[in-house]
């Protein structure tokens, strides 16, 4: 997918990988998302291109101005700032400025270099000069951008291969863990392998935030499908010589070749760059909402979108590989097209096959209680992967088909129980990690970047995440809600289910067992639908991946440069959990629904430049209109109906189940780990102690061995990265084996180290160049901030539920690679601690919600340890764990200013049960403002709110905030 920052100078400032670079690599970069914003970061050798095109009228003005430079964007930014200072009188040592030649100003007419001159020579006041030159810089930046319009279009963008955009985007110098890879993160080339400050940003407004800059780099993804290196010749691993790791590559190779001449490889070129020498242009989507531009008016002439031989090279390579992919899966379960002769299968027997890997196009009448397709005389599960309502299928469809024009990002979000978080195995090992590990490479040779994230949580109600909205899940083009949990009820799941509509730019697939009545609420508008129970993809078979009940955990790989501080275990209990293959047969189940949508997807393509011409129409992909559509509906289901199950649940709050919700948190996962923390809303004075909890290595896991598939078994996955585009060229004598103990691929945490607003950003940034760290409202406020709170279970690393995340890698783990996200930490305090003081901008309905934990230890406040209490007078003595709140308790809390005391009792009462653990207290309700909001358009309005907590029990009183929620 393409890079197209929002505006013209962000393109003449994004960052380009050279032609010899893009040569060498054999394919192109990571890519960005081509409706994403950047931070500029300013190319010199961009700006020559840019200042060549613009001369046009050098040589006719060049004699009388003595030739010169045209400006550089930044130097034109720098002169107008100037200007404005000096025209306002901040600048009253104009006369010394080292001002820029205006001789250089050779893209001006000579009436009007004659003008600038004569205004040097003259007289008259700097307000009179000022105001002509503020003039000019304008025409002539107006003039720049026209002409940097025209010189963009050629030049390569960061992902840019010269045998087109639908390249492999893995591997080469991306992999860290390859020789190359390792070589070049010896010599410290990291800068020039990786664009990282090209941090996207959709232009939609109620976008959220998605990608991270680990995303970005993605080196557990160019470790995984490097298309020509073996994970298992990494020179990182520990005890493996030389000889053996060759043999591991040879090995590879050996099976990749085989692999290619059983099923076939990816094999598209672009002749464009040969023809043309030059790339081809890109379309610039972000002047479109949910780019949804225009075919014919906004994509340019030479875009692969126009060119139809392109277009049907790419849509017959791309079902090839859906089919190669398709019958891999097959062949894994023992369903294969050939019989053991090697003689095909009659037709009957293929079309028995197919329908147990069929997706069902589903009427309700057909539909059990369990959102399960049956047979109406049996009541027995369809066979079948899955089942979509026809609104959903249609909607799917549309959706990939959009995603595919546009060469868009794509998010699959799976929220649940403690197993569809993988627990009892490793976090990779989770069905969405596994399907991630197989559809990756897939889209991204259809020119689409898979987001994946497991944010499901164990032992606790989804209602928690649910009511953060997209602030906590991040964009969705796929909900997985996969649960067998008790924990959440109807309400929990109703709540889920319209957040993640509500939330965001996108609307997903909802792929559930207990829709609720989602489909009622939405006027049978959302995109519901499930994959099927059964597990005839293994019919009699019971051994092998058929075991459902195998459990294959690792709990550390020995690797050079890290050794664990304390022993590690050899693998993870699998208490009651589902098994690996339990996973993975789930995980085939989402890959075949997405690959049978995708082949549909190119089967309307087709069907539509049939029916109406070339190019495709914008009706046959357009996905806005869809989204608000479905929106709009949820949004107002209240008017004609009281009694949806979020209502219920919600009792006094149930306008939260029709308005867009955001969230706070110290839980994980959340999408943005620093942005969406309840640290993000803390002022500059406020301290709660070190919460970068020391991590002992923060590089993606080697590949497990005994993960290895077998010689005797179909690998789908090899069956993806096939391509047939050559290895890359490097330089001989790269030693195969790591000689530096450092270990280190250099990941990057929003928690430490990211700027916002400067060249390398999260995205989420108020775009002032202050430290993330930092990023916080200065001091205004009326209260006095406390200085006894603290971090209370933080874990270590990165913890963003996606296959990038890091997280939980402490110093005293002893399952390292364990990786599980899901974490309960929060801001703890005492009745000592005094204010805890937190901003939170952009409030537009009116609300604030808080959630606290009180089942906390006692005395577990560090930074309280030896304070007296409030009266003086000794702590109360009690266990360990402190359950109920005293009698004495108050609760203080402040809101712009403004001060509200509780008692026990009435805190008590004013709380609203959400779900075992969950108690909301409402902070701040202003019913009218949502009205008033609506009525204007902008930014919410921003408040302050203070929280404090007193009792004469002083330390042994704790609690734990761990969310807070606005709309």
């Amino acid at each position: 997918s393409s890079q197209q920052p929002n505006s013209n100078t962000q393109r003449a400032n994004a960052t380009a990988t050279t032609k010899s670079q893009a040569r060498q690599q054999g394919s192109k970069q990571p890519t960005v998302s081509s409706s994403q914003t950047t931070v500029p970061i300013y190319n010199t050798s961009l700006s020559r291109a840019m200042d060549n095109n613009l001369q046009v009228s050098a040589a006719s003005n060049g004699a009388s101005n003595g030739g010169g430079s045209i400006m550089s964007p930044l130097e034109i930014e720098e002169e107008t700032m100037s200007l404005f200072d000096e025209t306002n009188g901040r600048a009253p040592n104009m006369r010394k400025r080292n001002r820029v030649s205006l001789s250089t100003l050779d893209g001006l007419s000579d009436s009007a270099g004659s003008g600038f001159r004569g205004l040097l020579r003259s007289k008259t006041s700097y307000a009179i000069r000022n105001a002509c030159l503020l003039a000019t810089l304008a025409w002539m930046v107006f003039m720049f951008i026209n002409a940097m319009d025209k010189a963009v279009e050629n030049l390569p963008m960061d992902d840019e291969n010269p045998r087109g955009i639908h390249q492999s985007s893995f591997g080469g110098l991306n992999n860290p863990a390859s020789i190359a890879g390792q070589k070049a993160h010896h010599q410290h080339e990291e800068d020039e392998i990786h664009n990282l400050q090209l941090i996207p940003q959709s232009n939609v407004g109620q976008r959220i935030p998605s990608i991270t800059a680990e995303n970005q780099m993605n080196h557990i993804g160019h470790y995984w499908h490097d298309p020509h290196t073996s994970v298992y010749s990494s020179p990182y691993y520990d005890g493996v010589s030389e000889e053996d790791l060759h043999k591991e590559q040879e090995d590879f190779v050996e099976r990749l070749n085989a692999t290619k001449k059983r099923y076939g490889s990816w094999d598209l070129v672009d002749t464009y760059y040969d023809e043309n020498q030059e790339y081809r242009p890109r379309t610039n989507f972000d002047v479109c909402s949910n780019k949804d531009c225009n075919t014919t008016t906004d994509f340019p002439v030479d875009s692969w979108q126009r060119d139809q031989d392109y277009v049907g090279n790419f849509v017959e390579e791309a079902k090839k590989m859906i089919h190669r992919v398709k019958e891999g899966i097959y062949d894994e379960y023992g369903h294969s097209s050939l019989k053991k002769d090697g003689s095909e299968k009659s037709e009957k027997e293929k079309e028995d096959r197919s329908k147990i890997f069929q997706v069902i196009v589903a009427k309700a009448s057909e539909l059990n209680d369990q959102n399960v397709a049956v047979n109406k005389d049996t009541k027995e599960a369809k066979l079948g992967v899955a089942q979509v309502s026809k609104v959903a299928w249609d909607g799917l469809v549309r959706k990939l088909l959009h995603s595919l024009v546009t060469n868009d990002d794509f998010f699959v979000v799976v929220a649940g129980d403690g197993a569809a978080a993988g627990h009892g195995n490793n976090f990779l090992q989770s069905p969405i990690m596994q399907f991630h590990y197989l559809m990756e490479p897939v889209m991204d040779l259809m020119g689409i970047r898979l987001i994946s994230r497991n944010m499901a949580v164990d032992g606790q109600s989804t209602a928690f995440e649910a009511m953060g909205g997209a602030d906590l899940y991040g964009e969705i083009d796929v909900l997985w809600y996969d649960s067998k949990s008790a924990s959440d009820s109807a309400g929990a799941k109703d709540l889920l289910y319209k957040q993640s509509i509500l939330g965001g730019e996108r609307v997903p697939l909802i792929l559930t067992n207990d829709p609720v009545k989602l489909s009622k609420d939405s006027s049978n508008t959302a995109w519901i639908g499930n994959l099927q129970p059964n597990e005839d993809m293994c019919g009699s078979n019971s051994k092998g991946i058929c075991d459902m009940n195998s459990h294959n955990s690792v709990c550390w790989v020995p690797r050079i440069g890290v050794t664990p501080e304390v022993k590690q275990d050899e693998s993870i209990p699998p208490e009651s959990f589902p098994g690996n293959y339990a996973h993975q047969l789930e995980a085939r189940k989402l890959t075949m629904l997405l690959l049978h949508a995708l082949d549909a997807a190119l089967d309307r393509w087709v069907e539509g430049i049939e029916a109406d011409g070339f190019p495709l129409l914008d009706s046959y992909w357009h996905v806005g209109e869809a989204y608000e559509t479905i929106r709009e509906k949820v949004r107002t289901s209240h008017d004609n109906s009281k009694d949806s199950a979020c209502e219920k649940m919600m009792k006094d709050l149930a306008m939260v189940c029709h308005v867009e919700m955001h969230g706070n948190t110290e839980w994980t996962p959340r999408v943005t780990p620093f942005a969406n923390s309840l640290r993000a809303l803390l002022p500059y004075s406020m301290e709660v102690g070190n919460y970068c909890v020391e991590e002992q290595y923060n590089e993606a896991d080697l590949m497990p061995k005994q993960w290895a598939i077998p010689e005797d078994r179909v690998d789908p996955h090899l069956i993806a990265i096939a391509s047939s585009a050559p290895p890359p060229e490097y330089e001989e004598g790269t030693s195969f084996l790591y000689d530096d103990d450092s270990g280190d691929w250099a990941y990057y945490d929003d928690d430490a180290s990211y700027y916002s607003g400067s060249d390398s950003s999260v995205g989420d940034g108020e775009g002032d160049g202050t430290p993330a760290l930092r990023r916080r409202l200065q001091d205004n406020s009326t209260v006095s901030t406390g200085k006894g709170w603290t971090m209370y279970n933080a874990p270590a690393g990165f913890c963003d539920g996606s296959a990038q995340s890091t997280c939980g890698r402490d110093t005293e783990n002893k399952c390292l690679m364990a990786g599980h996200n899901d974490h309960q930490a929060g801001i703890l305090g005492d009745a000592l601690s005094g204010w805890l003081m937190l901003t939170v901008r952009n409030v537009k309905e009116g609300v604030i919600l808080a959630r606290f934990d009180i089942d906390v230890p006692a005395r577990a406040d560090v930074v309280t340890e030896g304070w007296t209490t409030i009266d003086n007078e000794a702590a109360a003595e009690g266990g360990d764990r402190r359950l109920n709140l005293p009698h004495d308790f108050t609760f203080d809390y402040s809101i712009n200013g403004e001060f509200t005391s509780l008692s026990k009792a009435d805190y008590i009462s004013k709380g609203v049960l959400i779900a075992d653990g969950m108690i909301l207290h409402p902070l701040f309700i202003d019913s009218d403002m949502g009205e008033r909001k609506r009525d204007k358009a902008g930014e919410g309005e921003t408040v302050e709110i203070g929280l404090r907590i007193r009792s004469k029990q002083g330390r042994a009183l704790t609690v734990a905030l761990t969310h807070l929620f606005y709309a």
